[in-house]
């Protein structure tokens, strides 16, 4: 299995994978350095499955999948959220109660490509964000960073900082200076038996 492998032409594949942000599909409809697309949206046509991620539990998203049809009618289409998993108190490792961010005043800081979602998920637990800090994606954290995020989270009256899993790898090895919570997050997939199945069927195919 390779991530961002669809760009690569000359790579033998069985099973080609796209994933369609619901929130935005395809941007201004430029490639990079214009816009966010890394190819034309005519190129979906190669594509085995398109994966809707940030799908709304109670939207059909018609005119999203009608146009990944228009480009090819023998797309399979799969819809797909994120969902809140379980927090985690960073100073111990262990699992805390998700209703122990209700109401809590919390700053929130993330090194992730769509921060907004994070927010988003922070907000869906009942905390009241105080103060946000995005950094750029895989961003190496030093013990100063943190140090200043404390330090404004506190002005702001911020009893926590949350920030992601991804995020909790790059701050193991610094000191906390005000509690910091983690917010583990999970991709939920609509039918993923039927998912299953394809890429299953796809590989046995490929073994013969």
């Amino acid at each position: 299995m390779l991530d961002d492998g669809f760009q690569h032409l000359r790579l033998r594949r069985s099973l080609n994978i796209v994933l369609v942000d619901c929130s935005n599909p395809f941007g201004n409809g430029f490639c990079l350095p214009l816009g966010r697309l890394r190819e034309p949206v005519e190129s979906l046509r190669y594509a085995d499955i398109a994966l809707l991620t940030r799908a709304h539990p109670e939207a059909a998203h018609t005119r999203l999948c009608e146009g990944l049809r228009a480009i090819n009618p023998g797309i399979q289409i799969f819809r797909s959220r994120m969902a809140t998993r379980r927090l985690i108190d960073a100073s111990t490792g262990d699992a805390a109660d998700l209703g122990s961010l209700h109401g809590e005043r919390v700053g929130v800081f993330c090194g992730i490509g769509n921060p907004a979602s994070f927010h988003r998920q922070v907000s869906d637990t009942g905390a009241e964000i105080v103060y946000t800090q995005d950094f750029r994606d895989h961003y190496r954290y030093a013990q100063t960073d943190l140090d200043s995020l404390a330090k404004a989270a506190t002005t702001s009256n911020a009893r926590a900082l949350v920030t992601t899993a991804k995020d909790a790898v790059n701050l193991s090895d610094l000191a906390l200076p005000m509690r910091l919570y983690v917010l583990e997050i999970e991709l939920t997939v609509d039918d993923p038996e039927r998912l299953l199945e394809l890429v299953l069927a796809q590989r046995e195919h490929t073994l013969r």
